[in-house]
């Protein structure tokens, strides 16, 4: 599938009890590539990245942090660069804090100046200016798309046939509570309640009803509750990443809390070959959705 836009895109599905697929939301700088990396001896995200990226004419780069760690057992900015240089041996290397306000060219850190043909920027700042002038994984015409989960959420119920949870804007504390007391049927089997543009399960809770609701300061999303068939006794869910429009499948995740993100504790597993097969035509629906409305 041709996409001109969402090139680097991880999406997160939920099975119900009932063996239902149901869409939860996407990522525009996706974790995950390190997980298959240990959980399948080998990774190929990285390298289709790279090979979109050698494509793009002879200056490919890629924005790091300063402050990265190389040994550090998370997945980061370095990591990705560090595994993007195996497929591509003129990648240059940028730190995004002496590259955020630049226009036109890059600096990288031997401090010689050029013009980008690529970036690799991850979830490093950019200037919106090279969205125009190169090719960015991923735009940040992208970024704030996929970052509103609510306008993400209203984009895939509009424009293809995969179930989405119903969701809601509140305020403060006391609008949620008056929203899941007035609406029952709807949070019959509890609420999530998530920050509008985090990531990795920060800030996110899963709850059934009655149990206690937290603070919420500012403008959050409650959504349905979505409760999975249950794995070995624990929680699950699914990632899956489309790189460059081509389906790559992912891993499940799987942990006791309700909050399934590896990032939160979460243990990630082999996808088996029947969800892979179940979820390509979901997730390319997807991306191809969000792909045109960033077009």
């Amino acid at each position: 599938m041709k996409v001109n836009n969402y090139f680097f895109a991880g999406l997160d599905f939920i099975f119900d009890k009932n063996n239902n697929l149901w869409f939860l939301e996407a990522n525009y700088a996706p974790h995950g590539a390190r997980n298959i990396k240990k959980t399948y001896g080998k990774e190929v995200i990285t390298k289709h990245v790279a090979n979109l990226m050698k494509k793009s004419g002879s200056q490919p780069s890629v924005l790091i942090s300063r402050y990265s760690d190389s040994k550090t057992k998370t997945e980061n900015s370095l990591w990705f660069a560090h595994q993007l240089s195996k497929h591509i041996k003129n990648l240059r290397y940028c730190h995004c804090d002496e590259n955020v306000k630049r226009r036109g060219t890059l600096k990288d850190i031997y401090g010689e100046v050029f013009k980008p043909t690529c970036i690799f920027r991850y979830n490093r700042p950019l200037s919106s200016w090279f969205d125009k002038k190169a090719l960015v994984i991923n735009s940040n015409k992208v970024k704030k798309t996929v970052n509103n989960k609510m306008l993400t959420l209203k984009i895939v119920r509009e424009n293809t046939k995969v179930n989405v949870p119903k969701s809601f804007y509140v305020k403060d504390t006391e609008e949620l509570r008056e929203l899941v007391s007035v609406n029952k049927d709807i949070f019959k089997e509890g609420y999530v309640v998530k920050p509008l543009d985090q990531s990795q399960g920060r800030g996110v809770y899963v709850l059934k009803r009655g149990e206690q609701m937290p603070v919420v300061y500012g403008k959050e999303i409650v959504e349905e509750r979505i409760v999975p068939k249950l794995l070995h006794r624990h929680y699950w869910d699914v990632r899956v990443f489309v790189i460059n429009g081509k389906y790559l499948g992912g891993e499940m995740r799987e942990s006791r809390s309700r909050v399934t993100n590896v990032s939160k504790g979460g243990k990630p597993l082999k996808l088996p070959k029947k969800l892979y097969n179940q979820l390509k035509k979901p997730a390319l629906d997807i991306v191809k959705a969000i792909d045109e409305y960033c077009g």
